[in-house]
């Protein structure tokens, strides 16, 4: 196949990858983080329970950001993984101005691959990040999926207090065959700034 073709297939997927975002679920859970004038703590683990994801954890580091121009990294760890191909992962950034997004990326632990440009796609408050496995066997078993890096934008501050949520997350073998987890199934997520 020629380099065009491929860039418009990988594109179809992921762009099937991103239209796959549903609700559904089961329970959330995990290490607390607490929120800046928030009402309940977040946690860094998810026990779900679906047909293709037992479990997710995220690895933070850099979350005691206190000026611009800093990384705060979240490593997306699956447990329980059932041939999955796609997955999409939906996160709300508050308030997003104090993040760089022109500068900031997701990447996906292969097989799973993303286009250049299009790791991270911002709507709104929130953010999402996609990831496909083209023409082979999906992952089974544990796998991370990828390393979601924000980069904290020209007006953050040592006063700055921010949040990153996981929303949503969708993950499955196909468009068509996948579990969907809503925020309350997940309730993962870090408070960013100096602690």
């Amino acid at each position: 196949m020629h380099g065009r073709q491929i860039g418009r297939i990988a594109g179809l997927v992921l762009g099937v990858v991103l239209a796959g975002c549903g609700n559904g679920g089961v329970s959330g859970g995990g290490e607390e983080t607490p929120l800046p004038g928030g009402p309940a703590p977040l946690g860094t683990q998810a026990q779900l329970g679906g047909q293709f994801i037992e479990e997710i954890s995220l690895e933070i580091s850099g979350a005691q950001a206190n000026g611009p121009g800093q990384d705060i990294e979240l490593t997306f760890d699956a447990k329980g993984l059932d041939g999955v191909k796609q997955v999409l992962i939906t996160l709300e950034l508050t308030p997003q101005s104090l993040f760089d997004l022109e500068n900031s990326a997701f990447a996906p632990v292969e097989p799973f691959f993303s286009l250049p440009g299009m790791t991270i796609q911002a709507f709104g408050e929130e953010v999402q990040a996609a990831a496909a496995i083209l023409g082979q066997e999906g992952v089974s078993g544990e796998h991370i999926l990828g390393t979601l890096t924000l980069k904290t934008a020209s007006g953050f501050s040592a006063l700055s207090r921010a949040t990153v949520r996981v929303t949503a997350l969708s993950i499955g073998p196909s468009s068509t065959l996948r579990d969907n987890f809503a925020d309350g199934d997940l309730q993962m997520g870090v408070a960013v700034g100096p602690q």
